[in-house]
């Protein structure tokens, strides 16, 4: 019997439908597959990549930038920056205002979870 293993992003989300649909269409082409408990949904990407968004509806958005201990970063890598950058925004992506030492651009999700755009 083969061990079945992956990693997942976990995201807490008052309207998890939602937030599945902007992750779905960013990514383009990732599968929404919801969980037979209807508390989480899963955006599955062609290339493995996982993200969980879980129910939650005393879910606080995050405060970014964080002071102290930060949590896990995610970073979305692109070939082209500024076309990816109207697509966060037509989505309902919100870009937030952080200085970088390099080219990298930080948004908010709809609901408020911090992402890092990047040229790959």
């Amino acid at each position: 019997m083969t061990d079945s293993r992956a990693l997942l992003l976990v995201l807490d989300s008052r309207e998890p439908e939602q937030l599945a649909q902007f992750y779905a269409a960013l990514l383009g082409g990732a599968e929404i597959q919801v969980q037979p408990d209807l508390t989480h949904l899963r955006v599955v990407q062609p290339q493995g990549v996982q993200l969980l968004i879980r129910r939650n509806e005393q879910m606080v958005p995050p405060v970014w930038p964080q002071t102290g201990a930060t949590g896990p970063e995610v970073r979305l890598a692109v070939a082209d920056v500024d076309a990816a950058e109207r697509e966060i925004i037509s989505l309902g992506g919100q870009p937030l205002d952080i200085e970088s030492e390099d080219s990298t651009r930080t948004f908010a999700d709809p609901e408020g979870h911090p992402f890092a755009l990047v040229e790959w």
